[in-house]
């Protein structure tokens, strides 16, 4: 196994992001949990699926291997401890500059966003079409939005509900305040546009933050949220080790 992947250097203007088919790595499982902490393999354990676990596994390790790439530290020597709304963060040494960093994961897609000084949040959903949309919607949406797909089509609404909750989502594991940030106090554009604007319906200024529209593969929507000033994004979207 190889248990460190190529130096990896991030411009301070750029987000670089991820995604992998975790069904595609090579290495064993049990052979990539070497390089998980102990609370990682413990909660790899209490899977009851062996291909949950498996997925796990692998989506934790490329972390932790990216993570190892940007700092240039051991991968498996990476603490991440939870901050009060449970997003994972790495406190940084006197003087140096703090990696945020973001994963999500749908089935066996995974992507992953990285940036220097930055919040970052990314999210991922495989589309649906056996959900009730506009009842979620109604539950979780905010009136724009709620309004806006009650004028899209029953054909296009799978796609224009997936890309408004990845974008939300996005927003609020950006902002790593979990359910104290209720996802009916912003809209953000229904519209497949590759950076949708956000209206905050909060005090929280709308122009700390930036979107990004994410397709990883076919079949999958995701979104990207970074705050700060103008930034690049650079996509790997068929990343392995």
């Amino acid at each position: 196994m190889n248990s460190k992947i190529a130096r990896r250097t991030l411009p301070p203007d750029e987000v670089q992001i991820y995604a992998t088919n975790l069904d595609a790595v090579a290495s064993p499982p049990s052979e990539l949990a070497a390089l998980l902490s102990d609370m990682e393999q413990l909660r790899a354990a209490r899977f009851h699926s062996a291909h949950d676990r498996e997925r796990y596994i692998v989506r934790r390790t490329i972390l932790r291997l990216l993570l190892g790439a940007y700092l240039n530290v051991p991968p498996e020597g990476i603490e991440m401890p939870l901050g009060p709304h449970g997003k994972p963060a790495i406190a940084p040494a006197p003087g140096s500059p703090q990696l945020g960093f973001n994963l999500s994961h749908s089935d066996g897609t995974a992507v992953y966003a990285f940036a220097w000084n930055r919040r970052v949040g990314i999210d991922v959903e495989g589309v649906r079409r056996d959900i009730d949309y506009r009842g979620l919607a109604e539950r979780f949406f905010a009136p724009g939005e709620r309004a806006a797909l009650g004028r899209v089509a029953d054909d296009d609404l799978p796609e224009r509900f997936f890309a408004c909750w990845t974008r939300k989502e996005a927003v609020v594991k950006a902002h790593g305040a979990g359910l104290s940030l209720p996802l009916d106090t912003f809209e953000v554009s229904i519209q497949p546009v590759a950076e949708p604007p956000i209206v905050w319906a909060s005090p929280d200024p709308a122009e700390r933050w930036r979107l990004l529209s994410l397709t990883p593969q076919a079949g999958f929507i995701g979104a990207l949220a970074v705050e700060g000033a103008p930034w690049t994004a650079r996509i790997d979207m068929d990343f392995t080790f």
